[in-house]
């Protein structure tokens, strides 16, 4: 029964079919290095130790050459097996690191859960131990970078995590380091962000929009009322209408006029022109009975003054798409369920002036567009982009492009027929407050008249209003702005200067299969410039990373790679840049040391 148990809970990593992942392992006298490109980890691990690899579920393990053979044969192994999976919070269902605790507090109940760090990757670990089953379990989950992660496990007998597992996990845990694969490669970055604003206050962030003349912002947040900004980012007054019980989505006409809906009262309110007199009043929902519970959270106003609405029922089995004309009458109503033939989940909702909408859910594998009456149009809009992500707000652009907010990959816009465009910020794990076009759960987006400056809704764990220049130049850009090929040999220092023309630097160094090398760059002035470097294969692939260094003797802004063993020999390329790169505008001196740590 014991042996039951423990290769239950071996389960996971005991998938042994081996795969076509494009892998080396190198040896020294005391340690081999293993490094996958499709994972982004590289670790090192004793040489008499043997490697598995499941494709499927991306993840490696690493046990002695003996205990593969105790499990092969149904036998008790005798010492550590140690596994790595690489996952998303997506998968994990979770939103942001602060997931990590209650995600392992749930599956032991018992564990002791403490933070960790692990070079760049931050996370939590807890130990268990099972008395019935003899079984000792470490857990650690760490964020690797954007909304990625990694859940690290060493199992052993008690005997066995007693008598030098614990220590082996430790140095393998220790020698791990993540490159994880950007998840817009190969998208062209449009927007550069110009300036954003910290709203710890707005915690219900719901949605933003623009006065005509494009001078002031307005955010709503849910219980908070109706926030007023400057278009450069500066507070204002804050607007409670009386009688208003829930703050939604908010839309400016040109006359002055605010249409404001109220998921609490299931009503859309006409709110008078900024300075004028008059009260606000239920222009629609006014007698009851009209929304679902819960709805309208999304409106539009179509050019002919009328107004299409989501209405999603409070289980959420049905979705409409009601039509109100301009004295608030509803004349039609749109069934997206009998429609597309499936439950639209989370769904979010944009529309064109013409009357033809969008809508998108977490279960529609892309975008549905539909026409003004109503009619299915295309399905699937953006699939290969959306499939595996949520939608979080939307918006329809005066040229007709679509702007799809996720958590996931940033903000995604399409052009009328569905082409990706490009990608504007960057998702990340909301582990720090964000930096520079970092977009941890963007809800909503309002463009300026011009459609040259976007502005972002954050209701993430650290709320914000973001802005972005749009610019469809940026990869020419970063291509121009990029200086390659300086030599740097071990020991030695280099210095440059991170402009607005000249932002990403390339040194390229020699380096032998095992070497120990630790690679520092430190800004002149860390507040005005914030550094991050990363160390390239000869093959071109990035090893590893470092934003902020997070170590005594060095400045927050300041990067650094430590202690890091090379995988192979050959000709090693150190990238030295700002964060946000072509996307941000912080500019100062810097110096690059690189260093061989000797034994």
């Amino acid at each position: 029964m014991r042996m039951t148990r423990y290769l239950l809970a071996l389960m996971l990593i005991l998938c042994l079919a081996l795969t076509g992942f494009p892998t080396f392992a190198q040896s020294s006298d005391q340690n081999a290095v293993y490094s996958n490109d499709v994972l982004g980890i590289t670790f090192q691990y004793p040489t008499t130790w043997e490697v598995r690899e499941q494709a499927e579920t991306q993840g490696v393990s690493v046990a002695a050459a003996n205990d593969w053979q105790s499990i092969s044969d149904g036998v008790q192994p005798l010492g550590l097996i140690f596994s790595v999976t690489l996952t998303t919070f997506r998968q994990l269902g979770i939103d942001n690191v602060l997931g990590f605790s209650d995600l392992l507090a749930r599956t032991d109940s018992n564990a002791t859960v403490a933070a960790i760090r692990i070079g760049e990757a931050s996370g939590v670990s807890a130990e268990s131990q099972s008395t019935d089953a003899d079984v000792v379990t470490r857990t650690v989950m760490l964020a690797t970078g954007g909304r990625r992660a990694a859940v690290i496990r060493g199992l052993a007998t008690s005997a066995g995590w007693q008598g030098g597992g614990a220590q082996q996990f430790e140095q393998i845990l220790n020698s791990i380091s993540f490159a994880p694969a950007e998840v817009n490669a190969g998208l062209m970055r449009v927007g550069t962000s110009l300036w954003s604003l910290a709203t710890p206050d707005l915690t219900q962030l719901a949605d933003l929009t623009i006065s005509a003349d494009g001078a002031t912002l307005y955010a709503t947040d849910g219980n908070g009322g109706i926030f007023t900004l400057g278009a450069a980012g500066t507070r204002g007054d804050v607007i409670k209408p009386e009688g208003v019980s829930s703050f939604g989505s908010l839309i400016l006409l040109r006359n002055g006029q605010q249409y404001l809906s109220d998921p609490v009262s299931g009503a859309i309110w006409l709110l008078p022109a900024a300075g004028a007199n008059g009260a606000p009043r239920k222009y629609i929902g006014a007698k009851g009975n009209v929304f679902s519970q819960g709805s309208p959270r999304y409106f539009s106003v179509r050019s002919d003054g009328g107004i299409l609405a989501l209405d999603v029922s409070a289980d959420g089995t049905a979705t409409h798409v009601f039509v109100f004309n301009r004295g608030g009458t509803r004349i039609d109503s749109y069934d997206a369920v009998a429609m597309t033939g499936m439950m639209i989940l989370d769904p979010v909702f944009a529309a064109e002036p013409s009357g033809r909408y969008y809508l998108a859910g977490s279960n529609t594998s892309g975008i549905l567009r539909f026409r003004s009456d109503g009619v299915l149009d295309q399905a699937g809009i953006g699939a290969d982009l959306l499939a595996n992500t949520a939608p979080l707000a939307m918006l329809v652009d005066r040229f007709d492009n679509l702007l799809v907010a996720t958590a996931d990959r940033g903000i995604l816009k399409f052009d009328p027929e569905g082409k990706i465009i490009g990608v504007i910020g960057e998702s990340y794990d909301q582990s720090a407050p964000p930096k520079a076009g970092q977009l941890g759960h963007p809800v909503a987006m309002i463009m300026n008249a011009d459609a040259n400056t976007l502005y972002v809704a954050d209701a993430g764990a650290f709320p914000q209003i973001v802005a972005f220049a749009l610019d469809n130049n940026l990869e020419l850009n970063l291509s121009a702005g990029t200086q390659v090929g300086t030599k740097i040999i071990y020991g030695e220092s280099k210095s440059a200067t991170i402009s607005n023309t000249t932002f990403v630097y390339e040194y390229v160094f020699t380096g032998r299969r095992n070497d120990v090398v630790t690679i520092t760059v430190q800004a002149a002035d860390p507040t005005q410039l914030d550094t991050f470097v990363e160390l390239l294969s000869p093959k071109a692939k990035r090893l590893v990373f470092s934003d902020d260094a997070g170590i005594a003797g060095l400045a927050p802004s300041d990067s650094q790679i430590a202690e890091y063993t090379l995988p192979a020999g050959g000709d090693y390329t150190i990238r030295v840049t700002r964060f946000g790169r072509e996307t941000t505008a912080q500019t100062g001196a810097f110096t690059l040391h690189l260093a061989l740590i000797e034994d």
